[in-house]
């Protein structure tokens, strides 16, 4: 009777996590996947089987990435400051360096609640870092290479 019971309850556990797996996806407007199971064309004999698990992963890194967009890459840090006129001064410093680097990004950052941070560039490897702190490193003398997360878009 107890191994019933055990058995009964181990089955009914494994039913819920098994609905409890899918979730309700929103999915992006033009879906890679979805089209590619529907794809259809008069000239070829191509169809396109997959397991099922291979796409709930693929919906699941989707989300994933819609949640937490950005790669890991590289910046340059140019100031960190704090004390009651930091924010004026990083505000100057990020001005002198968008005249000097135009097209680059610089973004003014307040962090740890205490100082004024400028990161600049959005690099995806090292050399692009290299060649922009090359440029950055005679008029931002204490600036240096930091990796962090990057946005990136799709030009």
């Amino acid at each position: 009777m107890k191994k019933i019971l055990i058995l009964s309850l181990v089955i009914f556990s494994q039913c819920l996590q098994g609905f409890s797996q899918t979730e309700n996806r929103s999915l992006p407007q033009s879906d890679f996947l979805a089209n590619l199971k529907n794809y259809h064309d008069s000239k070829s004999r191509v169809s396109i089987y997959m397991d099922p698990f291979i796409e709930e992963n693929y919906y699941k890194h989707v989300l994933y990435n819609q949640k937490d967009p950005g790669v890991m890459g590289y910046r340059i840090r140019i100031f960190r400051d704090s004390g009651t006129d930091a924010r004026e001064r990083a505000t100057t410093v990020r001005s002198n360096f968008l005249m000097k680097f135009e097209g680059e990004v610089a973004d003014l950052r307040y962090v740890d609640n205490t100082d004024w941070v400028i990161y600049v560039g959005n690099c995806r490897t090292k050399s692009e870092v290299l060649k922009l702190y090359n440029k950055v490193k005679a008029d931002f003398p204490y600036s240096f290479i930091v990796s962090q997360k990057i946005s990136v878009s799709d030009n």
